[in-house]
């Protein structure tokens, strides 16, 4: 998923009317989005009209279309609170075609192409390095 940001947790303020959609119901809507891999959700507040939740959501390579379930359950999100995630990596691959006075770049110690490095300042070349 190279160049697309891999959303990983992410915590909303959510408001649901107190009579529209359950707890579950909404729960079971996120959970089949895809890369959820968990669904939490907590009632912060509760008033004869609404309920105020709080819903944290983790998995991996999430997209934000867990969104649109959401307000599908006729619930509002009123705040983002919380995003983790990380920048994609470069998998960890290793090509000999250049001679060994080439110049080699880790792809678990540097940023998508940045700088590079001689083989003795890093990882082992065998699993993490290619040459450039």
């Amino acid at each position: 998923m190279l160049g697309k940001f891999n959303l990983r947790r992410i915590v909303l303020d959510v408001v649901k009317p107190a009579v529209e959609s359950s707890l579950i119901s909404i729960a079971e809507a996120i959970a089949g989005t895809q890369g959820v891999e968990s669904v939490n959700i907590t009632v912060k507040e509760v008033d004869s009209k609404t309920e105020g939740l709080l819903v944290t959501v983790e998995g991996q390579e999430m997209d934000f279309e867990l969104s649109k379930e959401i307000t599908n359950c006729g619930a509002v999100i009123h705040s983002v609170d919380q995003i983790a995630g990380e920048e994609p990596t470069l998998p960890h691959t290793w090509n000999n075609e250049c001679d060994s006075d080439s110049a080699w770049y880790c792809h678990r110690h540097s940023r998508l192409g940045q700088p590079t490095f001689d083989v003795s300042s890093c990882c082992s070349r065998g699993s993490v390095l290619s040459a450039i």
